[in-house]
């Protein structure tokens, strides 16, 4: 009897979880930071050629390497340049919104530019986004929710062999 009753409560069990999530969720949600270990490698390695560019050479042999014996101007340039790209990826990601809506649809905001999708949880409990749900064309996109509270959503991808981990807030009201 007890195995019975324990089987007829595991489905009520499981949905009241699952449900849970979903009220969770319902929300929008600001980015507000993103780990990425092949961006981070990036950044480091292009970071660590700039300090060390130029150092060890003569001004003719940095003049036949880079095609210019002003050192300092070029590794200024450059890092303006590699500065203005991290800027950039922060700045996308603070930008980035999602509002998951009780009806199934996330509406996401990237840097202004919005798109829809249906969202639900698959059986393994990853977050999908399915614009063919929604739009009968498009991507799906599964993500692993890592956390899920009232004060914070981090979902987990992978694109290609990168992959990230966003952190979410809820935006203020």
């Amino acid at each position: 009897m007890k195995k019975f009753v324990v089987l007829l409560f595991l489905p009520l069990l499981l949905f009241s979880c699952k449900w849970g999530k979903k009220n969770a969720l319902i929300k929008t949600w600001q980015a507000v930071g993103i780990d990425n270990p092949q961006m981070d490698s990036f950044f480091a390695f292009n970071q660590a050629c700039l300090d060390t560019m130029g150092k060890g050479h003569s001004p003719n042999q940095n003049k036949e390497i880079y095609g210019t014996g002003n050192i300092d101007s070029l590794r200024h340039s450059l890092q303006v340049q590699l500065d203005s790209a991290r800027y950039i990826q922060l700045t996308a990601v603070k930008n980035t919104t999602f509002t998951f809506r009780d009806d199934s649809v996330a509406v996401t905001s990237f840097s202004g530019a919005l798109d829809s999708s249906k969202w639900y949880f698959d059986e393994e409990g990853a977050l999908v986004l399915d614009e063919m749900a929604e739009k009968g064309s498009g991507s799906k996109v599964v993500m692993n929710v890592v956390t899920l509270n009232d004060t914070v959503l981090r979902l987990k991808f992978a694109e290609g062999k990168s992959k990230s981990t966003v952190t979410f807030r809820p935006e203020p009201k």
